[in-house]
Formats: C-alpha cells, sequence, structure tokens
C-alpha cells in the first residue's frame, strides 16, 4: 500500500501534479512516520523545490525538513543533505525578520559543509561553500559591512573546490560573485580581474550572463579612483 502511494506520487510529480503529490506522501508517511525520507520529501514539496503550487507553505516545509533531521541521526551524508534544503528554504521563503533567516541559514550550510567536508565529498562542500557566501553578501547588506570578508572567504574556499574544466558555469559563477563581493570593499582592480575570468568562460557560451558582466565591468572601471584626468579618462574608455 506504501509502494502504491509513493508510485502515485512519483508519477504526480512527473506530471506537475504537485499538490496530488504531496497527498500521496502524506499518505505514506501516515503508515511509516519515522521514515526521515518522507518528511524530506514533503519538505522539499511544500517548499516548492521543484515548482511553485498552490501548496507552497515555507512554515510547513521547515517543520517537516526539521523532523527529517532529527529521524536521520547517525547518517551524516542525508543529516548534510537535509540541513542544505533548510538553509535553502530559509533563504528562498524564511519567515521575517530576514536577517534572522539569513542567520539561521548559514548555520545549517556552515554545518552542512563541515561534514561535506568530512566525507571527503567536494562537490557539495563547494556547493554548501558558495551558499554560504551568497547569504553572507546579502546578510551583509542587511547588517554591516564587515560581513563582506565572511562572502569572499567562502568565495575562496569555494572556488579551488569546483573545476573549471567540470563545471566551467559554476566556477563562473564562483568568479562572478567574488568580483562583487570584492567591489563592495572597495577592492575594484581585484573585483575587475575576476570578472574578467569569469567573462572569458561566460563568453560565447552564456551571451546573457557575459552581457551582465560586461555591465558589471564597466560600472567597476567607473568607479576606480581617479588620481588625474589622465586616469579619469582611461578609466571612462575602459568603461
Amino acid at each position: 500500500e506504501i509502494d502504491c502511494a509513493l508510485e502515485e506520487a512519483r508519477q504526480a510529480c512527473k506530471t506537475g501534479a504537485c499538490e496530488t503529490a504531496i497527498d500521496r506522501i502524506e499518505e505514506a508517511l501516515r503508515q511509516r512516520p519515522g521514515d526521515f525520507a518522507l518528511h524530506r520529501s514533503l519538505g522539499q514539496c511544500y517548499g516548492g523545490t521543484c515548482r511553485r503550487h498552490s501548496l507552497v507553505h515555507a512554515p510547513v516545509a521547515l517543520a517537516y525538513l526539521r523532523r527529517a533531521l532529527q529521524l536521520a541521526s547517525g547518517q551524516p551524508a542525508e543529516r548534510a543533505a537535509i540541513l542544505e534544503q533548510i538553509g535553502n528554504t530559509l533563504i528562498e521563503n524564511g519567515p521575517p525578520p530576514r536577517a534572522t533567516a539569513l542567520r539561521e541559514a548559514i548555520g545549517c550550510h556552515q554545518e552542512a559543509a563541515g561534514i561535506f567536508l568530512s566525507l571527503g565529498m567536494v562537490e557539495d562542500r563547494a556547493r554548501a561553500e558558495y551558499n554560504l557566501g551568497n547569504s553572507y553578501c546579502e546578510l551583509a547588506e542587511l547588517a554591516g559591512q564587515e560581513l563582506w570578508g565572511e562572502a569572499i572567504g567562502h568565495y575562496q574556499t569555494a572556488l579551488p573546490l569546483r573545476s573549471r574544466e567540470k563545471d566551467p558555469q559554476g566556477y563562473a559563477a564562483v568568479l562572478t560573485n567574488l568580483g562583487t563581493a570584492c567591489r563592495h570593499i572597495s577592492e575594484i582592480r581585484l573585483g575587475i580581474r575576476y570578472y574578467r575570468l569569469a567573462l572569458a568562460i561566460y563568453r560565447g557560451s552564456n551571451p546573457e550572463k557575459a552581457a551582465a558582466l560586461e555591465n558589471n565591468l564597466g560600472n567597476a572601471f567607473l568607479s576606480l579612483p581617479e588620481t588625474d584626468a589622465a586616469s579619469a579618462a582611461r578609466n571612462i574608455r575602459c568603461a
């Protein structure tokens, strides 16, 4: 009976019938209440992980995910994956105040990153470090300039963990965000360097992101300090 309900949930998920999928998973959960995977699946569904639907509700999603975390005790890889999902849900739809949700998300991603490190899960750790960088960037805009350094530190950790050969788009995304974070602490020339490295990857493969980077580079050159008329003119031409 449980297998039947879960198969119906899978089929509903494939066709985008999220409400039906949730109903079938909840039916399975009533028969197997201690199954952390079912709690996690419902957390993902109510969080709108795959797509937006009428039942998306962050508090319900977080309640299921936190219960999944309790039930996954002793399974570090599963625990890290659930922590990451909680962090992502808080970032996407966390309750106000925003700074509190971000701080909780940061705690989840930090614990997940530590588990991934201990298990040698390089790509997963890179993703967690990247998410930490993004969270600190947003928190810096809300709560304090000094947090930009935290964001940069996490991006710099993520960068060598992501292979330019295997994941060029992910590698370029880290470079882009590093460039922006550096601009916020007035390390503009370093930011320009990161932007140019990312642009070399995006150019020819992702024209929209390449265009956005060209715009970022223009703004960065315009914000360079001007020591004389010649340097001002040079920065303008570069922009």
